[in-house]
């Protein structure tokens, strides 16, 4: 295990100094003017977003465990950047650290409150915490933001359904529906909706429609 990490750090390197190779050629006739200052030294801001791309792309492939290390570097020199929260906090997630990405979702919609990656990200933590009040803001958020989306509603309906607002569940449910109309999973939840409202026969007839397209499938 030792010697692949120091192979992957290596290649990180070579990564590294291949990028920078490009930017030292351009700086070539400058430095030399200036005495060659710093010629062959790579800054701070290139090396930080070597690490955060790499970082990202890593997470992009699901290979989160790589991406962690790499984007934790990456946050302490820019704990505002919107693609290091995300990105950093799906790995966390995804590395069972859902405190930890929360948290880092959390500080991105602080920093931008209007993104959808995030608000559906913080919405799906927040209904696998049972924090349903929670997860009706975020995806509501979403929505505002990315437009009809099915997951998006189907989510907004089941955290509606949990808070005992059938209603609005059935609303975000049929919204759904509209999307993709052959889904027996959404007829089966407004179902249950209706049969939480009292409302017997509509919960038959969707009911009857889930199990006539399971079968026809």
């Amino acid at each position: 295990m030792k010697n692949l990490k120091s192979v992957t750090g290596i290649a990180d390197g070579v990564g590294l100094y291949a990028q920078a190779g490009m930017v030292v050629f351009r700086k070539v006739s400058t430095a030399a003017i200036e005495g060659y200052k710093s010629i062959f030294s790579i800054d701070n801001g290139m090396q930080t977003e070597y690490f955060r791309n790499k970082g990202i792309t890593y997470a992009k492939r699901r290979k989160y465990p790589q991406a962690v290390p790499l984007l934790e570097k990456t946050l302490r020199k820019e704990p505002r950047n919107v693609d290091t929260l995300f990105y950093l906090g799906v790995s966390c997630i995804r590395t069972g650290r859902q405190e930890r990405g929360a948290e880092l979702l959390e500080q991105g919609m602080k920093v931008d409150g209007s993104n959808a990656r995030i608000a559906s990200a913080l919405g799906m933590v927040y209904m696998q915490a049972k924090q349903y009040k929670k997860a009706v803001e975020m995806l509501e958020k979403a929505l505002e933001t990315s437009g009809d989306n099915f997951d998006l509603l189907y989510r907004l309906g089941m955290a509606y359904d949990n808070l005992k607002e059938y209603g609005k569940a059935i609303k975000a449910f049929e919204s759904a529906l509209q999307l993709r109309p052959d889904e027996a999973k959404v007829y089966q939840s407004i179902g249950f909706a209706y049969e939480q409202k009292g409302d017997r026969k509509s919960a038959v007839a969707n009911f009857k429609k889930a199990l006539e397209l399971e079968n026809s499938n």
